[in-house]
């Protein structure tokens, strides 16, 4: 955010600090559908709107065992957020209904305000994860899309299919 960047009133921005913020997309694609349990990869993929008009991309891929579709999402996600160094305009792509739901539907701020406890009154799966994601969610301003298709979908898919064969030749 610019130096000079000051909070308004009503705790928006400011026009110019508004203006000093970046576009980000963050696309989260995972090897495992459902709740199966098994052998799972992630990717996901950063794409920052530079003011310059250039495009720039950063990604990861990441196995884990014994591991299920929301644990990888869940996971992708904050790996994905913990790389952002700035305030901005997020947008999540990810075909996680998990994800969605949970902080789409405010969710993941009540598990916080009930402790990270569900309505249950038992603790939250992925506890860690979900408070690390809410809070590097605070500083950001953004919205999520569900299933929608995009320009990286396939590519990703065929990058943790590689990520998967890599994971089958050191067994």
């Amino acid at each position: 955010m610019a130096e000079n960047a000051e909070k308004t009133e009503c705790g928006r921005l400011s026009e110019e600090a508004e203006m000093d913020k970046r576009s980000v997309n963050i696309y989260i694609a995972t090897s495992i559908t459902g709740p199966r349990r098994g052998r799972g990869a992630y990717m996901y993929l950063l794409e920052c709107f530079r003011s310059n008009g250039e495009t720039v991309t950063r990604q990861q891929a990441m196995e884990l065992e014994g591991t299920t579709e929301n644990e990888l999402a869940v996971s992708a996600l904050e790996a994905a957020l913990g790389r952002l160094t700035t305030e901005c305009y997020l947008t999540i792509y990810t075909d996680c209904e998990y994800i969605f739901r949970t902080i789409d539907t405010g969710l993941l701020k009540r598990w916080e305000q009930q402790e990270w406890k569900n309505a249950k009154g038992e603790p939250v799966k992925y506890v860690e994860k979900w408070s690390h994601i809410q809070y590097l969610l605070n500083a950001q301003d953004f919205h999520l899309k569900l299933k929608e298709h995009h320009g990286y979908k396939r590519w990703m898919a065929d990058e943790i299919k590689k990520q998967i064969g890599k994971m089958r030749c050191r067994n």
